[in-house]
């Protein structure tokens, strides 16, 4: 955690809370990257901003129960991130 982005492993629990399911096993996804905002408008305003430049979208922005706002994504090249504000 560097204070601006946080690299996460995600536990295998992990993967259904994200939305990631398809992605859980031996091969796939491995890490995802966290990119932290200054507010939940911010996570809003991204997301298509993501999208456009050929994310894929897993999970619109929600509140999680840890009391993150977050998206998941998905980059060009089949990486995860998430665009969070910690609230």
């Amino acid at each position: 955690d560097t204070g601006k982005t946080a690299i996460g492993f995600n536990a295998p629990e992990a993967y259904e809370l994200l939305g990631l399911g398809e992605f859980a096993g031996s091969e796939g996804c491995r890490f995802l990257l966290n990119l932290e905002v200054d507010s939940r408008a911010e996570v809003d305003r991204l997301v298509p901003v993501a999208e456009a430049a050929g994310a894929r979208l897993l999970m619109a922005p929600y509140e999680t129960y840890y009391h993150w706002y977050q998206a998941v994504l998905l980059d060009p090249e089949g990486n995860v991130f998430r665009i969070n504000h910690m609230l």
